[in-house]
C-alpha cells in the first residue's frame, strides 16, 4: 500500500498555514500540500472579501486531477460555489474515486448535484443536514 498524500487548497492565508502547522505537528509536512488558491467562486467576490491578497489564483482542478492520474478521496467544502465547480462538464470527477461534497441549498438543489454525480458513474447517497446537506460518493475506477 502506498503512503497517502494529502492536497489542500485553502482560500484563507490563515488556515492555509494552519493546515501547514497541524501537518508539521503531526508529522505529515512531506506527504501534504497546501495550496493558497480560491475554487469555483468568481474572482470578484473573492476580490471583495480577501482584499489584501489581490494575486491569489483560482485552483485548476481538471488539472490537479490529471497530474495525479486519480484521486482517491475528494472532500468538498466550497461555500456556495459548488454549483460553479461540479456540473455536466466536470469530466475531471471521472478520475475521482471518493467524494464527499457539501452543498448549499435545500434537498432539491443537492439532488441536482447528486445526478451529476451520477452522470459520471458515482453511486450517491444524499444527507440532509439544515444546511449544508452532503453528497457522499463512490464509484470504481
Amino acid at each position: 500500500m502506498r503512503p497517502a498524500r494529502v492536497r489542500s487548497v485553502e482560500v484563507q492565508s490563515a488556515l492555509a498555514a494552519a493546515v501547514r502547522f497541524n501537518a508539521a505537528l503531526n508529522g505529515f509536512s512531506a506527504r501534504t500540500e497546501v495550496e493558497d488558491a480560491w475554487v469555483g467562486m468568481r474572482k470578484e467576490f473573492v476580490e471583495s472579501i480577501l482584499p489584501g491578497v489581490p494575486d491569489l489564483k483560482a485552483f485548476d482542478a481538471e488539472r490537479f486531477v490529471r497530474e495525479a492520474a486519480t484521486c482517491d478521496f475528494m472532500k468538498c467544502g466550497i461555500e456556495r460555489a459548488e454549483f460553479r465547480s461540479i456540473h455536466s462538464g466536470t469530466l475531471w470527477l471521472r478520475r475521482v474515486c471518493r467524494l464527499c461534497l457539501e452543498y448549499h441549498g435545500d434537498r432539491a438543489a443537492g439532488s441536482v448535484l447528486a445526478e451529476v454525480l451520477r452522470d459520471v458513474g458515482f453511486a450517491v447517497v444524499q444527507r440532509s443536514h439544515r444546511q449544508p446537506g452532503y453528497l457522499l460518493g463512490v464509484r470504481c475506477l
